[in-house]
């Protein structure tokens, strides 16, 4: 599945980020070579994309 996506997005594993909420899933897209957040709750995934430059509370509707 991830594959097909970075084919599509033409982007490599290391230019994406996956976000989920089931351990199983993100160990799979971590063995592919992809970054990963374990989603747990919408301040929990503010924070976790903060830590990587992704998001700031300006961008906050």
């Amino acid at each position: 599945m991830h594959r097909l996506a970075f084919q599509i997005t033409q982007r490599r594993a290391e230019e994406c980020l996956f976000v989920d909420d089931r351990s199983l899933d993100l160990e799979c897209a971590l063995d592919e070579g992809l970054a990963g957040i374990r989603f747990d709750s919408p301040a929990g995934l503010r924070a976790a994309l903060a830590e990587r430059g992704l998001f700031s509370e300006s961008q906050q509707a």
